[in-house]
């Protein structure tokens, strides 16, 4: 209603697609909507606790407003972050690809779906130019939308272009300069491209905004390892462990240990994470990490096979990731590199 309050003072004409995009629609249930806004917030917070409540949230709102086509998008940006950390890969991005259609069926030029649908075809079925398709389509269809903006960024990585990737994450934080989830994204493709200072400096603006954001905490572990601190790195990894209960964040503490050669410790932890139905789901090509620092190569590609059939979004950075510098020099890492499509 301001938006055309004002195009009226203005006196301004504006063609009928110009009046569209002007205003995109809703719902007309203020309780959904409220329900909506309240699962984003939930969302933001990007930890397992606040994925889920956010699911529930969005359900709640599409019970008032079935063909609320935000709250279906909604639903399927959790499942995706739920997705690799939380619950095995199949299981989120099929329930993500599944709602982000839902939502394109009822507004088709819907920013937040098209962001959601480039997502799992980039992260989870590895159609990269296709993902990024539907990202810029994203865009263009709401260029102030942040999460458009870095969800294109995650995809340029893989076709080799990483400087572009960061101009995107950037617009993102200038859209949305309170988010710890931009923050952290970009500190994790200045990591991939070894400026770990700069790297170092993201992860610390991500904690600023949230102290007990996890995932930078993680950051800055791997940024401090990279430059030789492995005591301060295993110092971040026991926070994240303490403050999430995700084999993720165990996995990286096993890292940790390992690269700083207290090999034990790590082979402990590698026995408590094991592969498991009773056990938590625990991201395959980080076990491989693990690997790789403890000197079991073979092991270690034994793991990337497993994330490779699980379809594991971190895979999809293997050509950049420090992770993986353990294992570069076998000609393994380059058929699997080349078999994801990488770039």
């Amino acid at each position: 209603d301001i938006a055309k309050a004002i195009v009226t003072a203005l006196q301004a004409t504006l063609s009928g697609d110009e009046r569209e995009k002007l205003v995109t629609p809703t719902t007309d249930n203020l309780e959904a909507y409220t329900l909506y806004l309240k699962g984003r917030f939930q969302y933001n917070k990007d930890t397992e606790t606040g994925l889920r409540e956010s699911l529930e949230l969005y359900r709640q709102a599409l019970e008032r407003s079935p063909d609320y086509a935000r709250a279906w998008a909604g639903i399927a940006d959790s499942w995706m972050h739920l997705a690799d950390d939380y619950v095995p890969p199949e299981e989120g991005y099929t329930a993500a690809k599944e709602a982000a259609e839902k939502a394109l069926e009822v507004e088709p030029e819907l920013a937040e779906a098209h962001t959601a649908r480039g997502k799992v075809l980039g992260w989870y079925e590895w159609k990269f130019a296709e993902g990024e398709l539907a990202l810029r389509r994203a865009v263009g269809a709401n260029p102030n939308y942040a999460e458009a903006h870095w969800a294109l960024g995650s995809l340029l990585p893989t076709t080799g272009h990483m400087k572009e990737a960061l101009k995107e994450v950037r617009a993102a934080q200038l859209l949305d300069p309170l988010s710890p989830v931009t923050a952290y994204w970009h500190a994790r493709y200045l990591l991939y491209s070894r400026q770990i200072d700069e790297a170092i400096e993201e992860g610390q603006r991500a904690l600023g905004l949230d102290p007990d954001y996890v995932y930078g905490m993680a950051i800055l572990g791997r940024a401090e390892l990279l430059r030789g601190k492995s005591e301060a790195a295993i110092d971040f990894f026991r926070r994240c462990v303490d403050l999430a209960r995700s084999n993720t964040f165990r996995a990286y503490l096993a890292y940790g240990l390992a690269s700083a050669g207290r090999d034990a410790e790590a082979r402990k932890i590698l026995g408590e994470i094991g592969h498991g139905e009773d056990l938590d789901y625990v991201r395959s090509e980080l076990l491989a990490a693990v690997h790789g620092a403890l000197g079991e190569t073979d092991e270690a590609f034994r793991e990337l096979e497993r994330a490779y059939a699980a379809r594991s979004a971190g895979l999809i950075y293997l050509h950049l990731d420090p992770l993986y510098d353990s294992l570069r020099g076998d000609p393994r890492m380059d058929e699997m590199v080349q078999r994801i499509g990488l770039q």
